[in-house]
């Protein structure tokens, strides 16, 4: 009996290690689209978004183009129902699949309480096609968190209220055109990052 209780805590233990392994405690999913409805999302008319199968749909249609949102189109995340800090969890994962011709780019910028954005020295991924889901992490530095459009000045960390997504943005020569599944948005701290992410 004492023998069935050790193996029994020993692997609730073991699940709780692996559980945490799979996801710090100190992570904050923003979104995992599970529950119904995306009202807190918005777009430009570069895009459309959806909810389908547990992901937000995101239909892409010539980002880049000058003609549309001078070429920077974005869609994003409100927060101001409850702004985030960055001052710890100071990165942002997107576990995505992208479908199209080809691989682009995906820019996350941050919008504090005084709408000031972090477009001085923008995070930029490039992110390639796949059938299956990828992880990228956009990570936040102190130096990161600065306004140069439309004046200069500093971005709050602490006062988070929006999340601004651009595909391909400002390649204005050539516009790009596909689809964007996100399966999850989550604020987490840099020494979550897998080696090979970083």
């Amino acid at each position: 009996m004492k023998k069935t209780v050790r193996n029994l805590v020993y692997s609730v233990a073991l699940f709780a290690g692996l559980s945490s392994f799979a996801q710090s405690a100190s992570d904050k999913v923003i979104d995992d689209f599970e529950k119904p409805g995306i009202w807190s999302w918005w777009k430009s008319p570069a895009y459309t978004v959806e909810q389908v199968e547990g992901a937000l749909k995101v239909t892409i249609t010539k980002a880049g183009d000058k003609t549309v949102d001078n070429g920077y189109n974005t869609f994003g995340r409100d927060l101001a129902a409850e702004p985030l800090s960055f001052s710890k969890l100071n990165v942002v994962k997107v576990r995505f699949k992208l479908e199209g011709p080809e691989g682009t780019t995906l820019r996350l910028d941050l919008k504090d309480i005084d709408d000031n954005v972090t477009n001085a020295n923008s995070v930029v991924k490039k992110i390639a096609p796949s059938k299956e889901w990828q992880e990228v992490y956009f990570t936040f530095t102190a130096d990161k968190f600065k306004q140069s459009w439309p004046t200069a000045g500093n971005v709050d960390p602490e006062e988070i209220k929006e999340f601004l997504f651009f595909v391909n943005a400002g390649n204005f020569a050539k516009p790009y055109t596909g689809t964007l599944l996100i399966d999850e948005v989550v604020q987490m701290s840099a020494d979550g990052i897998p080696a090979d992410k970083k």
